[in-house]
């Protein structure tokens, strides 16, 4: 099993709103919601005013005529963003991606199992309920991406599934800009780099458009998923038994 492969999904939140989504109703907000999220807060975290676009730096804008190519008007900025409309509309489900990496053993290997604590850094322990929610949903990852994909599949959804990649957004990358110029999905899974402690996954449905928010009903994960509050999992009072091939 790769480092970087998601073992579970932790999604932090109200208790009543994890019971709904352990019974398999996924709630989804567009990313504008998300966008706003940082404006009306006014700090950046769940929120985030930089979602699905293209930040650059010290850019020179030379504005010209569409058929003289005369120059109209040149400027210089030392941050621009750019975003397609459509975007704003899309339906996000955001959770917390815990692999290998984020696991510690606690005891040798006995039997080809070893028990494990799963480890937090203090920023993801001084953020994560302050932002997201004083209960979490564990949910196996596996199971999860199995009952959402093939629901979204058996509805016709086209979709986009997978880890938030975190870079330096003071730094010009040239892939940024050619996923940007494509119309890849990529670009919906980029965020700066002081977000990285959030350690997102996420899911993106990209054919269907929501003014506010969309719920799709995956099945029952009750059986295979627990709430737990906040604070004990990111204080270390849970762990994860491995089996060893």
């Amino acid at each position: 099993m790769a480092e970087d492969k998601a073992l579970f999904l932790l999604k932090f939140g109200k208790k009543e709103n994890l019971e709904l989504l352990q019974k398999g109703n996924v709630y989804m907000k567009n990313l504008k919601y998300f966008i706003d999220l940082e404006s009306e807060n006014q700090k950046k975290g769940m929120g985030d005013v930089t979602e699905g676009s293209l930040v650059m730096n010290d850019v020179k804008w030379t504005i010209m005529h569409p058929e003289t190519n005369e120059v109209l008007f040149v400027s210089e900025a030392k941050r621009s963003t750019l975003r397609y409309d459509e975007v704003l509309h899309k339906p996000v489900f955001c959770s917390m991606a815990l692999g290998l990496d984020d696991l510690e053993p606690i005891e040798e290997e006995i039997e080809g199992r070893v028990n494990t604590k799963i480890v937090f850094t203090e920023q993801q322990r001084n953020e994560m309920v302050d932002e997201f929610g004083e209960y979490v949903l564990v949910i196996p990852a596996t199971l999860f991406i199995r009952n959402i994909t093939s629901t979204l599949d058996g509805e016709n959804l086209e979709y986009a599934t997978g880890k938030v990649e975190y870079g330096d957004y003071s730094v010009n990358h040239q892939y940024r800009f050619v996923e940007f110029e494509t119309g890849d999905p990529k670009i919906l899974f980029h965020k700066d780099s002081s977000l990285a402690y959030q350690k997102e996954f996420r899911v993106v449905i990209l054919n269907r458009d929501i003014e506010d928010a969309l719920t799709i009903n995956i099945g029952d994960m009750t059986e295979y998923s627990t709430i737990v509050k906040s604070e004990d999992l990111l204080t270390g009072k849970f762990g994860v038994q491995l089996q060893l091939k």
